[in-house]
Formats: structure tokens, sequence, C-alpha cells
């Protein structure tokens, strides 16, 4: 979906620079992943696309409220939020998943 600079979310505006930004390399221990390294100094896993859940969809996928899940992260027993904004915040989807299958392990 394209949509001009002035409809995209905040979120898609930093997709689009990172995306100009980044210069693949393939790194050479990593066994049958490509992994980007980007402007930033940073590298992430290109095999796999980033998804970023929101409060209610986390809430749903895990069955916790805010404020146990908030604890748990707290402790370290819950995956860390990521900021988007200064007022809205959200989890990847892959470590909310991984978090998911150790708990039914």
């Amino acid at each position: 979906m394209n949509r001009s600079d002035t409809t995209k979310t905040l979120l898609e505006k930093h997709w689009d620079t990172t995306k100009q930004e980044s210069v693949p390399k393939t790194n050479a221990t990593t066994t049958g992943t490509s992994v980007t390294s980007l402007a930033d100094g940073s590298s992430r896993d290109t095999a796999e696309p980033i998804a970023i859940l929101d409060e209610s969809k986390v809430e749903k996928l895990t069955s916790l409220s805010r404020t146990t899940r908030w604890r748990m992260e707290r402790r370290g027993e819950f995956p860390k939020r990521v900021r988007l904004s200064p007022g809205r915040v959200g989890w990847r989807q892959a470590e909310i998943e991984a978090w998911i299958r150790s708990r039914s392990a």
C-alpha cells in the first residue's frame, strides 16, 4: 500500500527512512540468514519482518491484565515494551510469541 507522506503513520515514516538508510551486508557468522546493518549501527535479521502489537492485541494473546504484564516486565518475566511515540507503546510480535511458547513448554 502506497500512501502519501501526509497520511503515513509515524512508524511507517520511520520504516521508510530506515529502508533508505539501510546497507545490506551478509554476516558470515550466521547460518542461512541475512543480516542488514542499519545507519544507526544496529542490525536486524531481514528474514523475519518486524511486527509491533498494541496493548489490546497483547492482552488478547496473553490473557494478562495491563498491571500484571507491567509487573512481570519489571521483574524480567515478560518482554520489554517498545516506545513508538510519547503516548504509544507496543511489543514485538516475535518476542510475545516466544514468551507464549516458553510458557506452554
